[in-house]
């Protein structure tokens, strides 16, 4: 079983929520009563940036996008604690990215005990891999083409191939390889 992750192999050039609370708090603070509520948090801060997309139709995540990791005890404010929990959330999903194989049968949390392999370069950030004979492929945005042997994740190819913009593989199949998916 293929399990995909998410974002591409530099999860620094990603995160973008940097901010500290104070400064937010200074920025934002609409109703100077020295608390950040959720209505008052800036609706366009970027939590992750996508690089080299249209930033209209692929455009940043944002953390207003995510209230429950802004405030999960849903008091309608964002403290100081939330802000950081938050950022440090965002940053770790984007540094524990990548495809993953688990063993058929796994029990449990399959993560750690039935991982076959693992591959962190070319992830696109919506996973759709498709397996064609013993061949996982996958392309990531801005038209990287990964293909990986299913049963010990070696690389066979790896290449940009001219075909900029956002992926979802089965899209790109049937757009740039005629025939080979219906």
């Amino acid at each position: 079983m293929l399990q995909p992750g998410l974002w591409s192999e530099n999860p620094d050039q990603l995160f973008q929520g940097t901010e500290r609370h104070a400064e937010l708090l200074a920025k934002n603070d609409k109703n100077s009563d020295g608390i950040l509520s959720l209505e008052e948090f800036p609706a366009d801060l970027p939590a992750i940036g996508r690089p080299g997309l249209d930033p209209v139709s692929s455009g940043p995540l944002l953390y207003k996008r995510n209230t429950a990791r802004l405030d999960p005890n849903k008091d309608g404010i964002v403290s100081s604690e939330e802000w950081v929990e938050a950022q440090q959330q965002t940053a770790k999903a984007l540094k524990e990215h990548g495809m993953i194989a688990i063993s058929p049968g796994a029990q449990g949390n399959a993560t750690l005990t039935n991982v076959l392999w693992k591959e962190v370069r070319g992830v696109p950030e919506v996973p759709s891999p498709v397996l064609l004979g013993d061949t996982v492929y996958m392309v990531r945005n801005g038209g990287t083409l990964t293909a990986m042997k299913r049963d010990s994740g070696n690389v066979v190819f790896r290449s940009r191939i001219n075909a900029d913009g956002p992926y979802y593989l089965h899209w790109f199949y049937r757009r740039h390889v005629p025939g080979l998916l219906r």
